[in-house]
């Protein structure tokens, strides 16, 4: 076989293996369950288990088609979270949950019943609070924010990076020191 097509052939299998390492996974426990177990995850809302644990290239959703508590045995990396009709808890357990995409938290709790480990954003996307409750603390950085009707009973420190002005609806309940940095050139409502 000659080199370039050695080359052609090992571009095609990086190429075909990088499209399947980049997805969404979704949380389909139907009970209490750990995140680093391939059981739990589906490549589609409400599908069958047995994809991967989620990775640095994968969102991840909780929604009402998975119903069982998620407990952090891992620090896991995802590249963004969204938690809408999630009635459970997800239990970072001494955990960093770090997320560096577009976040939306809309329903479910998340608490951390471990060490000091918290929520981590490191994102230039959106991230938009409106109904969760969170025990775990939030920190780090996000693009835009939307604070639109959560309660925070952990510390929050984050820092908006994005030059739009974002307005929030309110309705937020911080229980613990918080601090919001606006680091963009517009105003944040």
């Amino acid at each position: 076989m000659n080199k370039s097509l050695r080359s052609y052939l090992t571009l095609i299998l990086l190429l075909l293996a990088c499209q399947v390492s980049f997805g969404q996974r979704f949380w389909v426990a139907a009970g209490a369950s750990n995140w680093n177990n391939t059981a739990n995850w589906s490549t589609t809302s409400g599908g069958p288990g047995g994809a991967s644990v989620p990775g640095p290239s994968d969102a991840v959703t909780f929604n009402a088609s998975g119903l069982g508590d998620c407990t952090l045995d891992v620090a896991p990396n995802v590249a963004g979270i969204t938690v809408n009709g999630y009635t459970g808890t997800i239990d970072i357990n001494g955990f960093n949950l770090t997320t560096t995409g577009t976040n939306s938290f809309v329903s479910g709790t998340i608490n951390n019943g471990g060490a000091a480990a918290a929520v981590t954003l490191n994102t230039t996307g959106t991230t938009t609070f409106s109904g969760t409750t969170f025990g775990a603390a939030i920190n780090g950085s996000t693009g835009r924010i939307f604070f639109n009707g959560s309660t925070f009973n952990g510390n929050v420190s984050i820092s908006k990076t994005d030059n739009n002005s974002d307005n929030s609806s309110g309705n937020n309940v911080f229980n613990g020191t918080t601090t919001i940095t606006n680091l963009g050139a517009a105003t944040y409502y």
